[in-house]
C-alpha cells in the first residue's frame, strides 16, 4: 500500500456507478478516486447534480459501487454505518413529531449511551449551536433551526468519522464560523474525520483538503492554498473555474498526488460523461440495505418503541383508529349479525275465524282439539319476530306481497281445526283434501335469504312449541313431536344452547380486523419514514429492519392488550355471547395474528415505494382474505377442488378457525385445529420476514 494511503481513512479506487440499463444508462462516477486522510477535514465541491450526493450514499451504505474499492481505515468496506459514523444528509431527516430533546435522545439510545451522557453531551451540543427552548416539536422549526438539530444528531456520539452535507446552509455567518472552529477543534484535538460538502466554496479555505467534482469525476483534490498557487488564483472560486475551463477543453488535471503537496498534474484525455443527474436529497432515496450488524441491540430497539409510542401519542386520530376501530367494528357487528328479527310485517288470512287477532278466545289450558289456529297464534306470538296483521281478502294480501310491503302471510282454510284433528288421530289413508285443508299454507319472501331464514326458524319453532304444548296438556308423550333424527349435542352444547350465526362470525371478524389495521399500520409508518428520510438515517445509524420489526411488535402488543381485553369483554360481558375457551389462548392467537398483519405490511411496504401503491395492494390483498378465509362461510362450502385449498392458504383462515374452535368449543392447544392455527400464522410471518430481507437485499443491489 503506498505511504499515502497509509495514513488515509476514506479511499475510494476506480469507482464507477451508473443508473439505468440499455441505451438509458447514465453513468453518474467514472474512475473516480478519493482520498481523506485520518484526522482531517475534507471538503467536497462541486455543483448541483455533479455526483457528490451519490458519493455520499455510497460511502454511508444507501447505495453500493457498480465497480472499485471502497477502503475504511485500510480495510475494504461496503459503507460507513453505525457508532463509528456521525452522519448529516443534505435535508434535516427528522422525526416531526419528536421534540429537540427526545430527538437526541432516541439517537443517543441508538448509539448506545446512557441517559446521563446523552443529557451531557445535548447540553453541550445545544448551547453550541444555539438551540434553546428543547421541548419544541422538530415539525415547528424553522430550515435552519433543523439543520442546526441534524447537526447536533450527527455529533451525539463523537464518531470517529463525520458526513457533512452541506451543514452551513441556512445558517448565520456567525455560527457558521463556530460550526468551522468546532470542527477544526475536532479534527485536530480528537483525531476526527471531516467530510464536509458546501455551496459556500470559499468557507472551504479552512478545510486541510478538498476536491473538486464535476460531471462524476474528481478534477483536482489537495490543500486549498497549494491549488490557489498552481492555478494563480487569490480564490477558490477561479480555481474551480479554471478546472471547469480545461474540462470543457477537453483536458483537465490529473488528482492521483494532489494531496501529496505536489500538483504538478498531468494531461490526459477528459471522460466522455458530460450528463448531469440532478439528484434527490440522500434522505430520500429508495430503501437500501446495508449490513447487518452481528446483534440485535436492546438499546436500539427501545428507542425505537419509545419512537413508537410518541408518534402514536401525538398522532391522537391514528391512535383512536387503531384502538377503538376494532371495537366499533365488533360492537356493530354484534348489533347487526346474527340477531334475530323483530316487527316483521306478516298477514294473516283466517277463513277459520275471521279478524283471529281480536276473535280469538283465551288461551286455555286444557286438551281441546278446537280453535287450532288460535292455539297457534298463540305460541308465534310469544315473541316480537313478526308484527301480525289481519285481513280477510287473499288477493290484496297477495298483492302487497308481491310489492314487498309485507315479508309473509299464512292462508288457513276454514274447516282447518277440524281436519287438523282428523290428521291427528287417522293418520293412515288420509285423502288429498285433508291433508291440504289442514295445512297451513305459508308464503316467505325470497329476496333476503337472512330474513327467509329469521321467518323459517321461527315459523318452525313457534309450530313444535304448539304441539309439545298440546301433547303435554293431553298427557301424550312430547317424542311423538319429534324429528326420527336423533342430533347428539356436543358436551358444552344443548338444544337450547347452540352456537348462534353471530358466535360463528365474531372470532373471524375480530381477527381479520387485527390483521388489517396492523398491516396499515406497519406499512403505513414505515413508507412515511423512507419518504421523508427517517429510515435511512437510522439505518445510518446502526438500526437493522429485524430491529424495526420487533420495536413495532412490542408497540402492537400494548395496543393488542387494550382491544382484545375490551373485545372480550363486550363480546361476552354486554353481548352475551358464550365463550369456552382460555383468554390466554385468544390473546396469543390475537397477537399472534396482528404480527403477521406487522409483518405483511413491512412486506409490501419494502415491494412499493409510495403510500398509494401501497393501498392499492392492501386493497387488492385484504379483499380475497376477507371473502376466502372462512369467515363468513364455511370453506367446506367451496368444494373440494383447488379453491379449497387455496382458501386454507390464506393468512387467516386456519387462524380464524382456531380461535373460533377455542371460543365457542373450548379447545385448547392438545387439539390439531388450534396447533395449525398457530402454525400457520407462524409461517406466514416467517414468510413475510424473508421476503422482506429478500427484497431489501435485491434493491440494495
Amino acid at each position: 500500500m503506498p505511504k499515502s494511503e497509509m495514513d488515509s481513512m476514506i479511499t475510494i479506487r476506480n469507482g464507477s456507478k451508473s443508473y439505468g440499463s440499455g441505451k438509458n444508462v447514465l453513468c453518474v462516477l467514472d474512475n473516480f478516486n478519493l482520498t481523506i486522510k485520518k484526522g482531517s477535514i475534507y471538503g467536497f465541491l462541486g455543483p448541483s447534480g455533479c455526483g457528490k450526493s451519490t458519493v455520499l450514499s455510497i460511502l454511508v451504505g444507501q447505495r453500493k459501487l457498480d465497480s472499485g474499492e471502497l477502503t475504511v481505515d485500510g480495510g475494504r468496506s461496503d459503507a460507513l454505518h453505525g457508532e463509528k459514523v456521525g452522519y448529516m444528509p443534505q435535508d434535516h431527516c427528522l422525526f416531526g413529531f419528536l421534540n429537540i430533546s427526545e430527538t437526541f435522545y432516541y439517537y443517543g439510545r441508538i448509539y448506545s449511551l446512557d441517559r446521563s451522557e446523552i443529557k451531557t453531551r445535548m447540553e453541550n451540543l445545544l448551547n453550541f449551536l444555539d438551540l434553546e427552548n428543547i421541548n419544541s416539536c422538530i415539525i415547528n422549526l424553522s430550515g435552519g433551526q433543523k439543520r442546526r438539530v441534524s447537526m447536533g444528531v450527527a455529533l451525539i456520539h463523537s464518531p470517529d468519522i463525520l458526513i457533512l452535507d452541506e451543514p452551513t446552509v441556512g445558517v448565520d455567518p456567525i455560527l457558521r464560523e463556530k460550526i468551522w472552529q468546532y470542527l477544526t477543534n475536532l479534527s485536530k484535538k480528537e483525531n476526527t474525520t471531516v467530510l464536509i460538502t458546501t455551496h459556500f466554496i470559499e468557507e472551504a479555505r479552512q478545510a486541510d483538503a478538498i476536491g473538486f467534482m464535476r460531471s462524476g469525476r474528481l478534477l483536482a483534490e489537495g490543500k486549498p492554498l497549494e491549488l490557489m498557487q498552481i492555478h494563480g488564483a487569490i480564490q477558490l472560486e477561479d480555481v474551480f473555474f479554471n478546472l471547469c475551463n480545461q474540462d470543457n477543453s477537453g483536458i483537465m488535471i490529473d488528482p492521483k498526488s494532489s494531496n501529496e503537496s505536489s500538483l504538478n498534474g498531468v494531461i490526459v484525455e477528459r471522460s466522455s460523461v458530460d450528463n448531469l443527474l440532478t439528484l434527490t436529497d440522500e434522505c430520500k432515496n429508495i430503501h437500501k440495505q446495508q449490513p447487518l450488524s452481528k446483534f440485535i441491540s436492546c438499546s436500539t430497539i427501545h428507542a425505537l418503541v419509545m419512537k413508537n409510542l410518541l408518534k402514536l401519542m401525538r398522532n391522537p386520530s391514528v391512535l383512536i383508529m387503531m384502538i377503538f376501530l376494532p371495537i366499533i367494528m365488533v360492537v356493530s357487528f354484534c348489533l347487526a349479525f346474527g340477531n334475530e328479527g323483530y316487527n316483521i310485517p306478516f298477514v294473516i288470512v283466517n277463513d277459520e275465524l275471521p279478524y283471529m287477532l281480536d276473535s280469538c278466545p283465551p288461551y286455555n289450558q286444557e286438551c281441546e282439539l278446537t280453535n287450532i289456529s288460535c292455539r297457534i297464534l298463540h305460541h308465534l306470538t310469544r315473541k316480537d319476530t313478526f308484527d301480525f296483521r289481519d285481513s280477510t281478502d287473499i288477493k290484496n294480501v297477495a298483492s302487497q306481497f308481491n310489492q314487498g310491503t309485507i315479508s309473509g302471510y299464512i292462508y288457513i282454510h276454514g274447516n282447518f281445526s277440524d281436519m287438523f284433528f282428523k290428521r291427528l288421530l287417522q293418520p293412515v289413508d288420509l285423502d288429498l283434501d285433508t291433508i291440504n285443508q289442514s295445512t297451513m299454507q305459508v308464503h316467505l319472501s325470497q329476496h333476503s335469504f337472512p330474513l327467509t331464514s329469521i321467518m323459517q326458524k321461527n315459523l318452525i319453532e313457534g309450530y313444535f312449541d304448539f304441539l309439545d304444548d298440546l301433547l303435554n296438556i293431553c298427557e301424550v308423550s312430547e317424542e311423538l313431536a319429534d324429528l326420527p333424527i336423533n342430533i347428539i349435542d356436543e358436551p358444552q352444547f344443548d338444544s337450547e344452547n347452540l352456537p348462534s350465526m353471530r358466535e360463528f362470525l365474531a372470532p373471524g371478524v375480530f381477527l381479520l380486523t387485527v390483521f388489517f389495521l396492523a398491516n396499515v399500520m406497519s406499512g403505513e409508518f414505515f413508507i412515511e419514514d423512507r419518504l421523508n428520510g427517517t429510515h435511512e438515517r437510522s439505518r445510518v445509524a446502526g438500526v437493522q429492519t429485524l430491529e424495526i420489526l420487533i420495536s413495532y411488535a412490542i408497540t402492537n402488543f400494548g395496543i393488542l392488550i387494550v382491544q382484545t381485553t375490551t373485545i372480550i369483554g363486550l363480546i361476552y360481558g354486554v353481548f352475551q355471547i358464550p365463550y369456552y375457551g382460555s383468554l390466554g389462548l385468544v390473546f396469543l392467537i390475537a397477537f399472534l395474528q396482528g404480527y403477521n398483519g406487522l409483518s405483511y405490511g413491512f412486506m409490501l411496504a419494502s415491494i412499493f415505494t409510495d403510500h398509494a401503491q401501497f393501498n392499492h395492494m392492501t386493497l387488492f390483498t385484504i379483499l380475497p382474505v376477507m371473502f376466502l378465509s372462512g369467515i363468513w362461510w364455511t370453506p367446506y362450502s367451496m368444494g373440494t377442488g383447488f379453491l379449497r385449498k387455496f382458501c386454507n392458504l390464506m393468512p387467516v383462515t386456519l387462524a380464524c378457525q382456531a380461535l373460533r374452535d377455542v371460543m365457542t368449543r373450548g379447545y385448547d392447544l392438545s387439539y390439531p385445529s388450534v396447533q395449525w392455527g398457530i402454525g400457520s400464522t407462524l409461517i406466514w410471518s416467517l414468510l413475510s420476514n424473508v421476503l422482506t430481507f429478500v427484497v431489501v437485499k435485491i434493491k440494495s443491489k
